[in-house]
């Protein structure tokens, strides 16, 4: 209990220096200019002088303002889910740069359609290691291009049920993360069902784990059916998944 305060006294702080460092921003702006789409090439510092925040995707973010508009910071979030390639584009449009990821995450897809062209571009051309597309993704060749940059780890976790967020801590962050949720003694809250070995799979297909689900995990629980979600990573494993138990 004393954790959620805490938390919820710092969102209330943190409200109130918000809103007073926009009144004194734009308490004197009695009239707000209004801009057309093509004031993002003409009027670039204008318009980021009024709106000084600007959302972007890093494939979009090349294209916002004209070719020599630079931002004051770039803030890269989820970069462990960053390719190479738009990564470093959007390097290009920054003076400083501060990147947020988790190389524990899951790194960005390569569709594998082009994975042998990648390949052959990656041998033609000599490229080195850490600049690899197929083997890094942006976070992952940052952190060996630039083995000194300062980090910082965000060890705080306000998440996931304590017992979730455990497993993850000694597995993965060598019990690193300090784990602020609570744990009001819920039953079942973290469950592993291990299916026997045997020769069940096809590929991205495994119809022992689908029986396992549909036979053993969903008639014991009391959870209604609309507050269950059933995850994935494979596309042929979620359609067998849904002849079994349902699209919903």
């Amino acid at each position: 209990m004393r954790n959620a305060q805490t938390l919820e006294r710092l969102q209330e702080y943190s409200l109130i220096l918000l809103r007073e460092s926009l009144r004194i921003r734009y308490s004197n702006r009695t009239q707000r200019p209004i801009f057309s789409e093509k004031d993002l090439l003409a009027n670039a510092e204008q318009f980021c002088d009024e709106y000084p925040i600007i959302f972007s995707t890093t494939h979009a973010i090349k294209n916002c303002f004209r070719r020599d508009f630079l931002f004051d910071y770039l803030i890269i979030d989820e970069a462990s889910q960053v390719d190479l390639v738009t990564g470093v584009l959007a390097l290009s449009v920054a003076r400083n740069i501060v990147i947020v990821g988790d190389a524990k995450q899951l790194p960005n897809v390569i569709d594998s359609t082009i994975s042998k062209q990648i390949q052959e571009i990656t041998k033609r051309h000599t490229i080195p290691p850490h600049y690899d597309y197929s083997k890094h993704s942006f976070l992952s060749s940052m952190c060996n291009v630039l083995p000194n940059a300062p980090r910082v780890l965000l060890k705080e976790h306000y998440r996931c049920h304590p017992k979730i967020i455990n497993f993850c801590n000694q597995k993965f962050y060598d019990n690193a993360l300090v784990v602020l949720s609570e744990d009001n003694g819920e039953a079942n809250v973290l469950e592993v069902y291990v299916s026997p070995a045997g020769n069940h799979a096809r590929g991205h297909y495994n119809q022992r784990e689908i029986d396992i689900i549909a036979n053993e995990i969903l008639p014991s629980t009391t959870i209604e059916p609309q507050e269950i979600g059933i995850i994935t990573p494979y596309n042929k494993q979620k359609a067998h998944l849904q002849n079994a138990v349902g699209k919903d």
